[in-house]
C-alpha cells in the first residue's frame, strides 16, 4: 500500500480553509504523534502489547484526521498486530512508523514554509 505522506485537504475541509488553524493542527498533530510513537517504541521493547494498541489506536485516529495517511496506515497495521498478540509482525511495522513520521515532519515543514512565503 503505497498512500501519500499528506492529503492536505482533509484538514483544509476540517478548518473550512483557515491555514493558521491547520498550521496549529498540524504542530500539535507532531507533537501527540511523536508521543505515540514513542509509547508504541516503548511497549515494543517491553513486550507491552496492550501499550501499543493504544497508542497505536490514538495514532490512526489522529493521522486519518489530519490527512497524515501513510502514519494513519502504518498505525492500523501496528493496532492490529497488537491485538492478535502478534509481537513478531507489530515490530517489523516499527520502521514504516518511523519513516513515514520523518517523512511527515519534512512535508508539513514545507508545507507551512510555502503557505507563509504565499501569505495565503
Amino acid at each position: 500500500m503505497n498512500l501519500p505522506i499528506l492529503d492536505p485537504q482533509v484538514l483544509h475541509q476540517c478548518t473550512d480553509g483557515d491555514l493558521a488553524l491547520a498550521q496549529e493542527i498540524y504542530v500539535q498533530f507532531l507533537e501527540t504523534s511523536s508521543e505515540d510513537a514513542a509509547h508504541i517504541r516503548v511497549g515494543l521493547q517491553s513486550n507491552d502489547l496492550r501499550a501499543v494498541f493504544e497508542a497505536a489506536h490514538r495514532l490512526k485516529g489522529s493521522s486519518r484526521t489530519v490527512g497524515a495517511l501513510a502514519i494513519g496506515a502504518c498505525a492500523e497495521r501496528l493496532e492490529e498486530s497488537a491485538h492478535a498478540d502478534d509481537l513478531v509482525r507489530a515490530k517489523q511495522y516499527l520502521p514504516a512508523l518511523i519513516e513515514a513520521h520523518t517523512d511527515l515532519r519534512a512535508e508539513l515543514t514545507r508545507l507551512i514554509q510555502t503557505q507563509g512565503s504565499t501569505g495565503s
